[in-house]
């Protein structure tokens, strides 16, 4: 099993907001690949060919707001598979985190 290199997106717009006339959103999917087979050891494992991607993706977006000439992280949210959804996480969860995968 390996986690794969995040895949992830930006997006800027104006909003019609007087507290946050700019909005953005950072999108962040992270994917595990799992390799099929039997190794014995380490080494041969990092050798194997054959794998899938795992259907467990992760999926956070980051919302800001520009105010007084600074990004502000404003919400953030998680999507769960088992609903089908985005659900709000922590906002405390940092960026770092999830492009880390702690």
């Amino acid at each position: 099993m390996r986690n794969l290199e995040p895949v992830y997106s930006l997006d800027v717009k104006k909003n019609d907001s007087v507290m946050y006339p700019y909005i953005g959103i950072l999108d962040v999917e992270r994917y595990t690949e799992i390799f099929t087979g039997s190794y014995p050891t380490k080494e041969e494992a990092s050798k194997a060919e054959k794998s899938y991607l795992s259907n467990a993706m992760q999926h956070w977006r980051f919302y800001y707001g520009y105010q007084k000439g600074k990004w502000e992280k404003t919400k953030v949210e998680f999507y769960r598979d088992t609903e089908k959804r985005f659900m709000s996480d922590k906002i405390t969860i940092t960026e770092y985190d999830v492009f880390a995968n702690r």
